[in-house]
Order: structure tokens, then sequence, then C-alpha cells
């Protein structure tokens, strides 16, 4: 992407994330009515923004692209343990701080930022690619991840399996389905779906700007775990996917493009999640996932720029 395509980019989303952080610094909207748009977006935005993606013609070439994405996810995954094992070791985290790192390694956010963006970029052929990653990633997530969490808490919990059926996973089902027996929308539902995920990048983003705003940045300075964590996060783990798709596997497609950018994404929020459920320091883990939410309005455009 063109120099001038990467300050265009990182206006768009400066732009688009100001509304949000105005709104909240000026008390024009509560946290709870943050929440009530966070749900908006993930229980009925995200899921017709897949629906939406997998109405697109069915081929071969796309089929084994999905088992492409989820070999290749799986390899990440292992690399992310390598990573996890090490750096652990070297910064010295404590248990809890290891789990948390885990769940910020292994963790981008595809649903929340990851699918809206995706879908500006790259318009319904990345948003398929998207949609595999969100599922392949709430897979890891929710047996993996989850695992090791809990264990680092001196728990050994598994995950139920209701909690793993949220709207988005149910929507990457049907749309798959659908994609598979080649079965189209009607074209008021077709309408109906391309039209609320429209709404999903801005949304995003004003979420994300009224997150920014509560920040109180002098929290930050001083906790090096913290920036050693989002580094890995946003730095780390796009390189090295970058590595694997376009140096080893010389591999220049859309697919490669999405996979990168994928793991240039920040830390979920379910790693905050994790952390308040098994009490394993939430307030380091709502730094990690803040602070990377924050820099990632630089490093995402930048990842672009390379791709």
């Amino acid at each position: 992407m063109a120099f001038s395509q990467l300050l265009s980019s990182m206006a768009m989303l400066l732009t688009m994330v100001l509304p949000g952080f105005i709104f909240k610094k000026r008390g024009l909207i509560t946290e709870s009515q943050t929440k009530c748009i966070s749900n908006i977006i993930v229980n009925l935005i995200v899921p017709a923004i897949i629906i939406n993606a997998f109405q697109i013609e069915y081929t071969e070439k796309l089929v084994g692209d999905v088992f492409e994405i989820i070999g290749l996810y799986a390899f990440m995954i292992l690399v992310c343990a390598v990573i996890l094992v090490v750096v652990s070791k070297i910064a010295r985290f404590s248990s809890f701080q290891k789990g948390i790192f885990a769940a910020v390694l292994m963790v981008p956010n595809t649903g929340f930022i990851g699918i809206p963006l995706i879908n500006a970029f790259f318009g319904a052929e990345g948003l398929f690619y998207i949609s595999i990653c969100e599922i392949v990633n709430d897979i890891f997530l929710f047996t993996v991840v989850y695992t090791i969490v809990s264990r680092t808490a001196g728990q050994n919990e598994k995950m139920q399996l209701r909690e793993f059926f949220s709207p988005p996973i149910i929507a990457v089902i049907i749309g798959f389905a659908m994609f598979m027996l080649k079965i189209t929308l009607p074209p008021f539902l077709g309408g109906a779906a391309e039209n609320i995920s429209n709404a999903s990048a801005a949304l995003a983003m004003f979420v994300l700007g009224s997150q920014l705003a509560d920040i109180r940045f002098k929290e930050f300075f001083g906790d090096a775990k913290v920036y050693i964590q989002v580094v890995a996060r946003l730095l780390l783990m796009p390189f090295i996917a970058f590595v694997i798709m376009r140096l080893i596997l010389k591999n220049t497609s859309l697919l490669s493009t999405v996979f990168v950018l994928c793991w240039g994404l920040p830390a979920g929020v379910f790693s905050v999640v994790l952390a308040e459920k098994f009490n394993t320091d939430p307030s380091f883990a709502t730094k990690c996932v803040m602070l990377s939410n924050m820099l990632c309005l630089i490093t995402i455009p930048v990842c672009v720029m390379f791709l």
C-alpha cells in the first residue's frame, strides 16, 4: 500500500475513533450505554457480517483455503506456545501473568475489531477469510487458552459447551453450511444483512474511542510487562505470520494478507473476561488489552502498508 494510502487509512481510523472518545469525555454516553453498543455489535452486527460474508460464490479453491487457514492457525498456536514459555521465563512473569499472556498472545480480536476492519479494507472475499479465522480463533480460545488460564490460576476448569455457541459462532456455522450447500439468501434478507453490516466499522471504532477515553495513561508507565505483552501481540505475531506466508510459503494472495493482519490485531477483550473469571489480576489484563487496542491504530495501517 502506498504511503498516501497508509496516511489515509490512519486518518480514517482516527476519525472513526474520535466521536466515541469525545462523547465519553463530555459525558454524552455512559459505560452501560457503551456496553449496550458492544452487545449489539457482537450479537447482531458481527453475525450479520459473517452471514453476508459467506454469500460468496462456491469454488473448490475457497474450500481449500478454509483448510489451509485451519492448518496455518494451528501452527501459529504452537509458535505462540513456544513464545509463551520463553518470554515468560525471561521476563519473569508470575503464574497469573503467564495465563494473561497466553490469552493476549493467542487470541487476536478477530470478532470485534478484525471483522469490521477487514470488511472496510477488502470487502466480501476478505470477510470470508477473516470469518474462518474467527471460528478457528474461538475454538482455540474455548479449549487451549481457557485451560491454560484456569491452570495458571490453580484451577482446572473446563469451558461449558453452551458458552462456546455464541451468536458469531452460530452465524459462522450457518453461513458456512449455506456456502457449502450453495444456498443464497433471498434479496430482502441479503439486503438487510448487508445494510446491518455497513454499521460495523463505525460502531466498533466508536466503542474503542469511548474505551480509550477511560484510560489513565499514567497507569501504563513503569509496567514493562504490559509493554512486553503488547509488543508481542502487535508486532511479533504479525511479523512471524508475515515470514511464514510471504517469505517461506511465497503466498501473496488475499488469504495471506488477511491472515497476517489477523495476527496483527489487538488483544481480545475475552482476556479480561478470563482474568476476572479466575481472579488472575484483571487489572493487568485490562492494561494489556486497552494499550494494544490504542496502539493498533498505528500498527495496523503500517501492517497494511507492507502487505
